[in-house]
């Protein structure tokens, strides 16, 4: 869903902090963790689909 999309994004890759996105989003705290969670476990998910697993991403 786009709403954890966006919260991914915006923690994930702007690094910005759970009050800073809240803010943004006119959210809850809580309201964005939850959403941090459950769109990284859904990513985790469609990665583990395609056979794709952490040593993917250990790079140097």
């Amino acid at each position: 869903p786009v709403d954890q999309r966006v919260v991914v994004i915006m923690k994930e890759y702007e690094g910005l902090t759970f009050r800073e996105i809240a803010g943004i989003l006119d959210e809850p705290e809580n309201t964005v963790k939850s959403r941090l969670y459950y769109g990284l476990s859904a990513l985790k998910k469609t990665f583990d689909s395609w056979n794709i697993n952490k040593e993917v991403f250990d790079y140097e």
